[in-house]
């Protein structure tokens, strides 16, 4: 990912064979929507910081019989019941940066003091 920022002035975010989020390149560092692109993101190396990376909780969904809903819920830190039900859509969320993740959409969005989801 590192490289790829780079080289690209734009970045297109998979999880599971779908496009989670895509951004100008800058933005997208600076500003991730969808939580599987801020735990990317955590998880580059930096120079000179030996501090161990967190691991993304649970295991990758099986392809060939994906989990209802969003494919990352049964890992997400933010999932809520409708992340297990429905697919989210791509949506525009500021000129140029699209996320597929109904915790970042503002009408779906969970409340600030929602207790987590943990994932074991």
């Amino acid at each position: 990912m590192a490289v790829h920022a780079n080289m690209a002035d734009r970045l297109g975010i998979m999880y599971a064979g779908r496009l989670a989020e895509e951004a100008p390149t800058a933005e997208l560092f600076a500003r991730p929507l969808h939580p599987y692109t801020l735990h990317l993101i955590r998880s580059l190396p930096r120079i000179g910081d030996l501090a161990a990376k967190a691991a993304l909780g649970g295991s990758p969904p099986n392809l060939s019989a994906p989990p209802p809903g969003c494919r990352f819920h049964p890992r997400c830190p933010l999932a809520m019941d409708i992340c297990r039900k429905e697919v989210p859509e791509l949506a525009m969320l500021s000129p140029g940066h699209s996320v597929a993740c109904f915790a970042a959409s503002p009408e779906v969005r969970p409340a600030a003091d929602a207790a987590p989801v943990v994932v074991a």
